[in-house]
């Protein structure tokens, strides 16, 4: 396996191809990361370089470079980063915004809007552009007010269970913006084939167990438009009530609800 280090034009700096350790981290709500553990002779070509790239997967930013030195004098290099759909934290909307149409069709506007063809042109993305769009999402409104458009964007598309992910073309150094959404493989639908992963199958080599209730929480007090404010509780037999406040500019009591119930589920043990 080739990494190749690139600089901002994503030109090629060097190639990596002894590492002890590289983590490769898709996520489906959220932008992924990578972090690879290498030899110390690297240091300066990292610190030259913009971009990791594994052929074949994602593009990588390099955000952070460190090293340790062992009593034997030994050093181990770090280098870690997002993958390149984090660009879409680099641009925020000010004041208040409205837009409507299914949740491509607005994910499509505000990248357009913002990053393609801005009205300050320092803010365009020159390799940038747009996927053909395939119609995903419902009839819906967003209202964004002074936020930060990749995070808003996640937040958003989840909400039916839809991705966004820009795709690095290496031969034409073109970036792409899409939004998807993935298969559903649990035994709880037929439509796609399963993923199972059992030791009965012998496709499980590592276990780990962790349960985790820092976060927990279990009744909601939502808050929108004017104050208006319902609760959704999710407290099962004598448990410890764990509450949580959820602001929305909505005054609709059951999309409130629905609100409330998406936090909720964010919060599990």
């Amino acid at each position: 396996m080739e990494l190749l280090i690139l600089d901002n034009e994503f030109g090629e700096i060097a190639t990596v191809e002894i590492f002890s350790s590289l983590q490769w981290n898709r996520k489906y709500y959220d932008y992924g990361n990578f972090e690879l553990e290498t030899n110390i002779e690297f240091f300066n070509l990292f610190k030259e370089g913009t971009y990791l790239f594994r052929q074949g997967y994602e593009l990588g930013i390099i955000e952070e470079i460190s090293y340790n030195r062992s009593d034997n004098n030994e050093y181990s290099l770090k280098v870690s980063g997002r993958f390149i759909t984090s660009i879409l934290e680099d641009r925020v909307i000010t004041g208040e915004k409205k837009l409507t149409g299914k949740h491509e069709d607005i994910a499509y506007q505000l990248v357009q809007e913002n990053f393609i063809q801005p009205s300050d042109s320092a803010r365009k993305i020159n390799e940038l552009a747009l996927s053909t769009k395939v119609g995903l999402g419902e009839d819906t409104t967003l209202e964004i007010k002074n936020s930060t458009i990749g995070k808003k964007l996640n937040e958003f598309l989840e909400e039916k269970q839809l991705s966004q992910i820009i795709h690095y073309d290496y031969l034409t150094n073109r970036l792409t913006y899409s939004v998807w959404q993935g298969l559903d493989r649990t035994e709880e639908q037929s439509n796609n084939t399963w993923a199972v992963f059992s030791d009965d199958y012998d496709n499980i080599t590592d276990i780990e167990y962790s349960t985790d209730i820092s976060d927990y929480s279990n009744f909601a007090y939502i808050v929108g438009k004017d104050n208006l404010t319902v609760n959704v509780s999710c407290i099962q037999n004598n448990e410890r009530r764990r509450e949580m406040v959820v602001t929305s500019s909505d005054s609709d009591q059951t999309v409130l609800k629905d609100k409330g119930k998406q936090e909720l589920d964010k919060n599990k043990i």
